[in-house]
């Protein structure tokens, strides 16, 4: 049974099996891919590389033939395991598709994203790459909880730079939210952790318009929605 976070009745539906015919695929430029700040690397995968037996391949697919409604209701996923898990390429296949069916797509590492706040790095002629974070159709934040590496110590121990970075990730999917935006977020850290380390107004945030799939290994995934919806109560965030 299919339990997303939050939203339930849209989550459900997008994830469920559709009849809809597929849409005419346009291919992607290499000018696009750049434009999307796609990794090198992921710029030959599609879904096609990814086994029918993979558990929740279904869902994804699915979600992909509904994507005109998932970018209405700025409904997005949280991709959440261990490493090597694939939650990056995921990703990267979901954001490719996107694309293909005309809306803008942005790939940040969440590194990226905080280096882009600290600075006025430009995106293009018309945005920063912060302002396109904001208010491109689609974003994928890889890596969240990485970004410490670069900005030390931010495990949610009251530290300023721990609040700092975690306000700054909170506005992001706050904003993006309120404009009803979609996010796909991948991450290491399982939702105890970034309940810890971003806090409750931010895991809170996971329970309004997102999917919550826990990939648990190579192309085999199952959800934990529960663990999200039973973290910090059930009140919204501040």
């Amino acid at each position: 049974m299919i339990r997303p976070v939050g939203r339930a009745a849209v989550c459900i539906d997008l994830l469920m099996e559709c009849n809809m015919c597929d849409k005419k695929r346009r291919l992607l430029s290499e000018k696009m891919l750049l434009r999307m700040r796609l990794p090198r690397g992921y710029w030959e995968s599609n879904l096609n590389a990814i086994p029918d037996d993979f558990l929740h391949k279904k869902y994804i697919v699915n979600y992909l033939h509904k994507i005109d409604k998932a970018v209405e209701t700025g409904t997005g996923l949280l991709l959440w395991g261990n490493n090597d898990t694939g939650k990056t390429g995921i990703a990267a296949v979901i954001s490719k598709e996107v694309r293909r069916n005309e809306y803008s797509v942005l790939f940040l590492t969440s590194q990226q994203y905080l280096s882009a706040c600290d600075s006025n790095c430009v995106y293009d002629d018309s945005f920063t790459v912060l302002q396109r974070a904001h208010n491109v159709d689609f974003l994928v934040l890889d890596d969240l909880g990485k970004e410490t590496a670069k900005y030390g110590n931010s495990q949610g121990d009251g530290s300023s730079v721990a609040v700092s970075v975690a306000r700054k990730m909170e506005d992001l999917i706050r904003t993006r939210q309120s404009e009803c935006r979609s996010t796909v977020v991948t991450t290491n850290l399982n939702p105890s952790a970034i309940l810890k380390r971003y806090g409750k107004s931010f895991i809170n945030l996971f329970k309004q318009r997102f999917c919550v799939i826990e990939v648990v290994s190579n192309y085999s995934w199952r959800e934990k929605a529960n663990n999200v919806s039973n973290i910090g109560g059930n009140n919204g965030g501040s």
